[in-house]
């Protein structure tokens, strides 16, 4: 019913969140490709045509991307036959989902090959079993595609999505003879207190997603291609925590509250763009395409979060005996001060500027394929905290505090392989690396120099067999891979200054597996899928 599902599908993928988070062979990340063009947040499945999964470091593709892989979907293009379609469904917990949809041609001086246009719409709604529980999903899509000639188009579109999450938690059971400093303390989750109204029942979060994208491509000839495109979006996001009461103590009965109500904003914007430039062409025996691009991605976000001060968020402990509705308080920036103080209140952004060359050979009449490329990235960083201004004699003082580091370079590569060992089993192999940018939150914003922040860096092997039988109605993949994560920020605590943290980038991970895709077509109508990682 959600594109949330589909993760579950291919090996060592753990799918797309309400909040556009995944994690690909054991590497978390946020920022999924729509089209190739980088974006943040969830997506839904309603303009959605297909997802790939691309496994492994594969920044020397796309740029900036967690180690383990990135996720791209793939939007529906405009069709010039026409078709319209509606479907609905409704099922227990109020599960209800309606998408309609339609393409076609619009005729331009009678002629029906030049434009053609899609849109659809859907509606999604579900409960669950928990109170309060639930999921609510609007999304609307419209895209053209212009035709100037068969060798040159141009298409927009245009994706709009609106998501409310009601989230209320379960709390934690604990043992009231441990003490609070042990580790034996939490003993499960309160599953027996399931049915009991014990929360404020306005913990949610709300997110609009605004996307505009535009492709113009051209064939200059037989030999060369071009492609250039260009994508924005706007994602605002409120979210809201009642205070949460988390610890469940069976002997007495109550509940404790251990957080405080909380709002948080992010007003988040992106802009990405691409110039893609194609050479296919024969060189003697073999076959060969070079690719070179140029592209630009910038996320910037604006993130004021707010807790209520101690005294106004209601009792510490509640009787589950005894049910009402737990005390919260109403959020307006009016009554920041009174109910309410500043948590965090910043704006920051991560922008890339890179360079791609990739060169691809196919020869032994296509029975070896072999791909080598390396991509340059240029990164600035900022921040700008506006809880904090630069002191009295400063020559900004009493302006917010910010900081700014430009220059910061990474060079990556890719190098692979396929050979077609008998017809229908091709062994492969690749070596491949990426980056992520250092977070522009760790930037030290105070008056001391600032501290470089660096890009974290990945590099992956990946060796295994493709197979291809029945008539391609079987084919599986069996993939053994090594991948490992420099440059992660860390904090740890300061020996010498007790309650003090000193937070370096000297963390690491490493995750190597083994996995197994198979798809098999049983018939025209019914395919089997199966997946093992581990």
């Amino acid at each position: 019913f959600d594109l949330t599902e589909e993760g579950a599908l291919p090996s060592s993928v753990s799918g797309l969140d309400q909040g556009g988070n995944f994690s690909v062979r054991g590497f978390g990340g946020n920022v999924t490709l729509r089209n190739g063009f980088a974006r943040v947040g969830n997506f839904d499945r309603t303009s959605a045509d297909r997802i790939e999964f691309i496994k492994g470091p594969a920044a020397a593709i796309y740029g900036q991307t967690a180690p383990g892989g990135i996720i791209n979907i793939i939007s529906k293009q405009p069709k010039f036959r026409r078709a319209q379609s509606v479907s609905a469904s409704y099922g227990s917990y109020d599960n209800t989902r309606v998408d309609i949809e339609s393409t076609g041609s619009i005729p331009l001086n009678g002629n029906s090959k030049k434009l053609a246009y899609i849109t659809n719409a859907s509606y999604f709604h579900r409960n669950y079993e928990g109170r309060e529980l639930s999921t609510l999903t609007r999304s609307f899509y419209l895209a053209g595609l212009y035709r100037f000639s068969e060798k040159t188009s141009l298409m927009l579109n245009f994706d709009y999505s609106f998501t409310r999450n009601n989230n209320v938690q379960l709390p934690f059971q604990i043992d009231p003879s441990q003490p609070t400093t042990s580790t034996r303390r939490y003993t499960g989750v309160a599953t027996e207190i399931d049915d009991l109204y014990y929360s404020n029942s306005s913990n949610w979060n709300r997110r609009n997603i605004y996307t505009f994208e535009g492709v113009f491509e051209h064939r200059i000839n037989e030999i060369f291609s071009a492609r250039f495109g260009a994508s924005a979006y706007h994602t605002p996001r409120h979210s809201y925590t009642s205070g949460g009461l988390s610890n469940y103590n069976p002997v007495t009965r109550t509940l404790s509250r251990t957080r405080r109500p909380n709002f948080s904003f992010l007003e988040g914007d992106g802009q990405s763009a691409a110039l893609d430039l194609v050479a296919s062409y024969k060189w003697g025996a073999t076959r060969n395409k070079t690719l070179f691009t140029v592209d630009y991605y910038k996320n910037e976000g604006d993130r004021p979060t707010y807790n209520a001060v101690s005294t106004t968020f209601g009792p510490a402990n509640v009787s589950v005996d005894q049910p009402t509705e737990i005390a919260y308080v109403p959020f307006s920036t009016e009554r920041l001060g009174t109910d309410y103080v500043v948590d965090r209140d910043s704006k920051d952004y991560a922008g890339t500027i890179g360079n791609f060359l990739r060169h691809q050979i196919w020869a032994f009449d296509d029975r070896f394929v072999a791909v080598a490329g390396v991509r340059y990235d240029d990164v600035t960083l900022y921040k700008k905290d506006y809880r904090l201004t630069y002191p009295t004699g400063h020559p900004r003082a009493g302006q917010p505090r910010e900081a700014k580091i430009e220059g910061i370079t990474n060079t990556s590569t890719v190098l692979g392989f396929n050979y077609t060992v008998v017809p229908g089993v091709i062994f492969y192999g690749s070596r491949s690396e990426s980056f992520v940018p250092g977070q522009p939150n760790a930037l030290n914003v105070g008056v001391n120099p600032v501290v470089t922040v660096p890009n974290q860096t990945g590099l992956g092997y990946e060796t295994g067999f493709k197979l291809d039988a029945f008539e391609s109605r079987l084919s599986a993949t069996v993939a053994f891979y090594e991948i490992t994560l420099e440059n992660v920020q860390i904090s740890e605590p300061d020996p010498n200054n007790p309650g003090l943290t000193i937070i370096s980038f000297d963390g690491g991970q490493r995750s190597k597996g083994f996995e197994i895709d198979a798809n098999w077509r049983v018939t025209d109508k019914l395919s089997w899928l199966g997946t093992y990682s581990y």
